[in-house]
């Protein structure tokens, strides 16, 4: 008879409206007595007495409680369990009404919220409670929008957008699909019309959706955000993944080149290469092919004018190369050996990356407050110390290094010492001693040359933020500084041992040869 008497007070509980309304709602969250009201749509004034009648009723019930510590209004256990039924009975009744979902294997299947459960506590990390929950909200949601046709794109896009909203950002981040808009997709299939390369458009997609990888995966997101932002610049972002900046290989590793070249960034430096060798001239070839930079590092002494070898860059020990008649020369002041931007080898067979500092925009950002721009500088250092540390965890899984070293360079020295008034050395000084406090085992190297891409993008960005006029009042109508205009032996004497990345450098011969003492390495190009 009791058991009767309960089903009765359950059902007359739910009889109305109202009080499913209050249910509903003390199931997301527990409330207190004025939200209740706004929730069942009564008054203060008008109507307090009918929504006493609707508590009583639900305490009657033995569904809703008072929480003795917050004296806020929540579901009993009992009221848990009937909310869930009340959901299961709306979803059977509305069974001919289901949506429909389109899966990637054209499969037309009906909802399932078990399927975004899965996802968030697989591919987001999300404890299995907090991902059945997001589920159920979601299905609720969907359910409201009357949609008849899903496809599974567009629910994970609804997911993320209320994970956003919940602020659950951490999550939304894991669960965000990589690839390319059908617009692009088009733009890049009818540019491949006009000009057919197949290998381009696949190597095109692919960088595509590995640079939004890097961007959302394995770069922290805080020098993600610098790198949006103009602050600094990563190098190679496309291959970042799983591919190192610049590599040194013996002259006997020549089959490992063509192996290895697509996961090489940028340089691929050959020591000791026996030039004449028709297998050179092949591996050559086909890094060029690859658009990678080619450079043959010699030890030994050498007649520049006898190489008939083309389209390599050549580093020498200035004291061991017979130069051809030259106004200017190429020099780098590194540890040999190195690669043509003066990279050095001597620790490690490979760079792992390369990351630049953009000093104007640091500058600009800081209203002419030397120690804002001071701050902003360390900060754009450790962010890109951050990536490079994201980096080499990746990177490990696909090569075997003793050493993951990184270069950082500055872009915008010359703007900020021509028309701000700074000092190069101090600026030199002072990040060399930066990357040294961040890297005790010296990995985080400073080099001079940033590349001409970086410059480009950093002004472009900073001319969106702070406005063309503001910029070009440092930089005028050319791009920023990419290394620094040093043009005599003594500017280079002052600063190079900051250098520990490599310092590149364009002098006369007649300045070049008050540098012999230094060793430095020529740089020349066939």
């Amino acid at each position: 008879m009791s058991e009767n008497v309960d089903e009765m007070k359950i059902f007359k509980s739910l009889s109305s409206p109202s009080r499913v309304a209050i249910l509903r709602s003390l199931e997301n969250q527990p409330m207190n007595y004025t939200e209740l009201m706004r929730v069942a749509g009564m008054d203060k004034r008008t109507g307090s007495g009918k929504f006493a009648h609707h508590l009583k009723t639900l305490f009657a019930a033995g569904l809703v409680r008072v929480n003795e510590e917050s004296k806020l209004y929540e579901l009993t256990p009992k009221g848990v369990q009937i909310v869930g039924i009340l959901k299961e009975m709306r979803w059977t009744l509305s069974e001919t009404q289901r949506i429909k979902v389109r899966r990637s294997n054209l499969v037309l299947e009906e909802f399932d919220r078990n399927r975004i459960s899965k996802v968030l506590v697989e591919e987001a990390g999300m404890p299995a409670k907090t991902a059945d929950k997001v589920a159920k909200a979601v299905e609720e949601r969907l359910q409201n929008l009357r949609i008849e046709h899903l496809t599974a794109p567009l629910i994970r896009e609804f997911v993320n957008a209320f994970l956003l909203e919940q602020g659950m950002e951490q999550y939304r981040n894991r669960l965000t699909r990589l690839g390319l808009p059908i617009a692009d997709v088009d733009r890049i299939l009818e540019e491949t019309v006009k000009n057919p390369s197949f290998s381009a458009l696949t190597s095109s997609v692919a960088a595509t959706v590995f640079r939004e990888y890097a961007l959302n995966k394995i770069v922290p997101s805080e020098a993600a955000e610098k790198y949006f932002l103009g602050d600094i610049d990563l190098e190679g972002l496309e291959t970042w993944v799983f591919s190192v900046y610049s590599r040194i290989y013996e002259g006997d590793e020549l089959k490992s080149v063509v192996k290895e070249v697509e996961a090489i960034e940028f340089e691929v430096v050959l020591k000791d290469a026996v030039l004449s060798e028709e297998r050179f001239g092949f591996v050559a070839d086909c890094l060029v092919e690859k658009s990678r930079k080619v450079s043959v590092y010699l030890s030994e002494s050498v007649d520049a004018d006898s190489l008939s070898i083309r389209r390599f860059h050549l580093l020498a020990p200035f004291d061991k190369i017979q130069l051809p008649s030259v106004k200017e020369v190429d020099l780098v002041f590194a540890r040999r050996p190195a690669s043509s931007e003066g990279h050095p080898f001597e620790e490690s067979s490979a760079i792992c990356g390369k990351g630049s500092v953009n000093l104007v925009g640091l500058f600009l950002r800081s209203g002419s407050s030397e120690k804002k721009f001071w701050d902003g500088l360390r900060s754009s250092l450790e962010a890109l110390n951050a990536a490079f540390h994201g980096k080499a965890v990746s990177v490990k899984r696909f090569w075997r290094l003793e050493n993951f070293r990184f270069v950082v360079s500055l872009v915008g020295v010359d703007e900020l010492v021509e028309k701000a008034g700074f000092d190069r050395a101090e600026i030199i000084a002072e990040t060399a001693k930066e990357c040294r406090r961040l890297s005790e085992e010296n990995l985080l190297l400073l080099a001079s040359k940033s590349s001409q891409r970086a410059a480009e993008r950093l002004k472009k960005l900073d001319m969106h933020v702070h406005g063309a006029k503001e910029v070009e009042r440092l930089a005028e109508n050319k791009p920023y500084s990419s290394n620094p205009s040093l043009t005599t032996a003594s500017e280079i004497r002052e600063i190079h041992k900051f250098y520990t990345g490599g310092l590149y450098a364009k002098v006369s011969s007649k300045e070049a040869e008050k540098l012999k003492d230094l060793k430095p390495l020529v740089v020349l190009s066939f």
